[in-house]
Parts: structure tokens; C-alpha cells; sequence
């Protein structure tokens, strides 16, 4: 939608963290596809949002949506997902656990911002986010191994 552009365009975090929420208000009418299409598509718009140099922590909450998605009932552990893979190795961008072309942070005024690696409290978040991820689908994978 163009709100969701313009909150990645303009980096407005709050706005942009309360439209994805409210693309899930009707989730328990969705069926499962639904749902999983849904989910790609926020997962999608969290991947999109870049944090604005000295703000880098407006992008914390984004990345929650991704938890509550990983955490829900309805994502199993054998769905392979492409999107959360690609957040995932994002997510190890912003960690300074691996390199990538993709600029991560650019100034409003069209000036790249050149940062050999992310501020210390994104690489500490997303280095807990990845923990965090991995915790959820190595549960649920052992939860799919006892049923």
C-alpha cells in the first residue's frame, strides 16, 4: 500500500509498526494460506524499512512483528520460507556477522552513508533477535519431533 511505502520512504517506525499490525486484526479469519501470504508480505515490508542514522532503534519493534509470526500456532517448522531466510541473513547483516552490498543506513538528504559496520546496540539486537529466532523454530522442531 502506499502508506507502508511512504512510512520506508519517510523511516517512520511507529506508523509503519502499527499499519503491519493491523494487517493481522482479522488473522483467526484467515485460512492457512491466507495467513502464510500475510505473513511473507509483513516480513516483507519489515525487510524494506531502513532506520535513520542515530535512530537505528526504531527498527527493534519491526522486528518483533517477525517474532509474533515465528511464534504463532500456525507457523510450522517445516515451512521454509525464502523471506524469513532473507531476514534472517539481514538480520546478520546488521550483526557485522557478514558482509553485504546492500547499504544500511542512508541519510534523508541523498548522501550515502558509508558505515564499515552497524552502531554497537544494532549489532547487540540483532545478534539477540537471531538468538531469539533460533530459539523459536528449535522448539517448535522439537515439538514437531515428540508429536
Amino acid at each position: 500500500s502506499q502508506a507502508l511505502q511512504i512510512c520506508n520512504e519517510k523511516s517512520y517506525a511507529l506508523t509503519l509498526f502499527i499499519l503491519l499490525k493491523q494487517e493481522f486484526q482479522d488473522v483467526n479469519l484467515m485460512s492457512q494460506s491466507e495467513w502464510i501470504n500475510k505473513c511473507d508480505e509483513v516480513i516483507i515490508q519489515v525487510m524494506k524499512f531502513k532506520p535513520p542514522l542515530h535512530r537505528e532503534f526504531d527498527i527493534f519493534p519491526i522486528w518483533f512483528l517477525v517474532l509474533d509470526i515465528i511464534s504463532d500456532n500456525r507457523w510450522h517448522f517445516d515451512i521454509k520460507n525464502k523471506n524469513l531466510d532473507q531476514f534472517y541473513q539481514q538480520l546478520q547483516v546488521y550483526a557485522a556477522k557478514a558482509t553485504s552490498l546492500l547499504d544500511i543506513f542512508t541519510t534523508r538528504s541523498r548522501q550515502l552513508v558509508e558505515l564499515k559496520e552497524p552502531p554497537p546496540r544494532l549489532q547487540l539486537a540483532a545478534r539477540a533477535m537471531m538468538l531469539i529466532i533460533q530459539r523459536i523454530l528449535s522448539s517448535k522442531s522439537s515439538n514437531n519431533n515428540n508429536n
